[in-house]
């Protein structure tokens, strides 16, 4: 009894390994392998200021901002993106990587080529032959991985200030340039000059999208040189960190329009402070189509749209039914007077959708084309009419008859065309043999075969009917355009 149990504890042990092996793979079957982030470093070089145009004696000043502001932005743990500088830093990796296999692509493929012209021994040529085949296949499949490969950006890299101490900014036109050979995401640059006994200093910032996305200046004495540095400072530490807000100014024709920042009020052609990212604008006025958009701000940007709005024609429709209620959409905008002569707002160029509801249930529809007139009125023709239930759907009935007489077709057609070939394989066989019971059966599946064929003129017959019905039904039940 001991030797049993002891022979199937050994027994269990092995299957106990195999059953965790087995569960440790089908778990990591379920895991989905998310690839490390991109770019997880935020490079910030400071470049040294230009001090040309000040006195040798207030030379020193520039270097004692720079590191005032080295040292509050050596303070920044890491940076935080907006959704448009990690779209456009995806789609610059993607664009690096799918450019390097293609570059890896070419290159063999050129050496593939020079083999022919190495002046090998037959056996060597195959063998680098197969080696660079091997080679061109691979990267082929990396390329196509790399087709479909979604690309992670790190949303709060590291903020990393720059090894090198205060280079020379680059002239106007290098800045990418600069960036590449610094390895920097983005570099500080500086000028300050004389301003009428006191001291003109301009900031900016140049990022990788290839813009200067923070401007700032600021005039000061000797003696408030610290406040005015600290105020800097603060402002371009929130820029470089990404927590810096945004100022969007607004200008809105006709100047009597609403302008809406983000759910709120904000006064026409007045800069409204903003969180950097996706701003939504609307704008609206009395006589005019609203308008809508979003715009996307990143940190510290100081950013100007301008906005004019459509006028809406208001015009006189001659609708023929007094009392019916008139509907834009699904907005009730009065009744048809009794003359049945009805001003309606129409944006001009663009189309408007009513729909006219009688006191008996009837209903009608159509689609009117806004524009100026000289006579300021039109005729519009609509026809009301009792709008029909669930069951009483009459384009949804008549296509439901085209497809049933359409599939009833292609039932008996194809067995049609089946038992005829087979009539003519018990005829050929009865030619040959002279058995009575092919004859038979060669009768009975002709037979079968005309009648299958009769009935498929029939439903062919009937699918074209039914067509014809349903589109002459569809047209019936359209919206009427008028222009």
């Amino acid at each position: 009894m001991h030797l049993s149990c002891r022979r199937s504890v050994l027994k269990t042990v092995p299957v106990f390994f195999c059953f965790l092996l087995a569960a440790g793979n089908l778990y990591s079957l379920g895991k989905t392998e998310v690839p490390a982030p991109l770019n997880a470093e935020y490079v910030f070089c400071v470049t040294a200021f230009d001090v040309s145009g000040l006195p040798p004696a207030q030379a020193g000043l520039g270097q004692i901002l720079q590191n005032r502001l080295v040292s509050r932005l050596g303070g920044i743990d890491r940076r935080v993106r907006t959704s448009g500088e990690l779209i456009r830093y995806g789609e610059r990796a993607f664009s690096q990587a799918r450019d390097g296999v293609i570059s890896q692509l070419a290159a063999k493929r050129r050496e593939r080529d020079e083999l022919l012209f190495r002046g090998l021994p037959r056996w060597k040529y195959n063998k680098e032959l197969r080696r660079v085949d091997k080679e061109i296949k691979d990267l082929e499949v990396v390329f196509v991985k790399t087709e479909n490969e979604t690309i992670y950006i790190e949303e709060k890299p590291l903020f990393v200030l720059s090894t090198e101490s205060f280079p020379p900014p680059p002239l106007p036109g290098g800045e990418d340039a600069f960036l590449n050979a610094q390895k920097a995401d983005a570099f500080l640059s500086g000028k300050l000059s004389p301003y009428y006994g006191r001291i003109y200093a301009e900031l900016r910032i140049y990022t990788r999208d290839s813009s200067f996305v923070f401007e700032d200046a600021v005039i000061f004495s000797y003696e408030d040189m610290n406040a005015a540095a600290d105020d800097l400072a603060d402002r371009i530490e929130e820029a470089a960190a990404g927590t810096a807000r945004s100022i969007l100014t607004v200008a809105a024709d006709p100047e009597d329009a609403r302008v809406i920042v983000d759910g709120k009020l904000a006064a026409n052609g007045e800069p409204v402070l903003l969180n950097p990212g996706t701003v939504s604008v609307l704008a609206t006025a009395e006589g005019y189509e609203n308008f809508s958009g979003v715009l996307e701000l990143v940190p510290g940007e100081k950013a100007e749209t301008g906005v004019t709005l459509s006028p809406v024609v208001s015009e006189i429709l001659k609708l023929p039914v007094p009392g019916a209620n008139v509907y834009i959409g699904a907005l009730y905008v009065g009744t048809v007077p009794p003359g049945g002569d009805m001003e309606i707002p129409v944006p001009q160029d663009r189309y408007r959708y009513l729909n006219v509801e009688t006191e008996d249930g009837r209903r009608g529809e159509v689609i009117v084309l806004g524009e100026q007139r000289t006579n300021g009125q039109r005729s519009i023709e609509i026809k009301p009419k009792i709008i029909p239930g669930r069951d009483e759907k009459p384009v949804e009935k008549r296509r439901r008859q085209f497809y049933g007489a359409w599939g009833r077709l292609w039932v008996t057609l194809p067995l049609a065309v089946l038992l005829d070939g087979l009539a003519m394989s018990y005829a050929t066989a009865y030619n040959a043999s002279g058995s009575q019971e092919l004859l038979d059966r060669f009768y009975t599946s002709y037979y079968i075969s005309r009648g299958a064929m009769i009935a498929a003129g029939i439903f062919g017959a009937e699918s074209l009917i039914r067509l014809i019905i349903y589109i002459n039904t569809a047209n019936q039940e359209a919206v009427p355009l008028w222009k």
